[in-house]
């Protein structure tokens, strides 16, 4: 959906998509510290 509005508003500083890779970023750390703990 944030890449939806980043396409939909071109002309608009792509805030949504560094938003959704931000999520995405930590959504991996998340995981990776999960490994570790493991």
């Amino acid at each position: 959906m944030a890449i939806g509005l980043g396409f939909t508003f071109p002309s608009s500083p792509p805030i949504p998509i560094y938003l959704f890779v931000t999520s995405l970023i930590a959504n991996v750390y998340e995981k990776l510290n999960l490994i570790s703990y493991e």
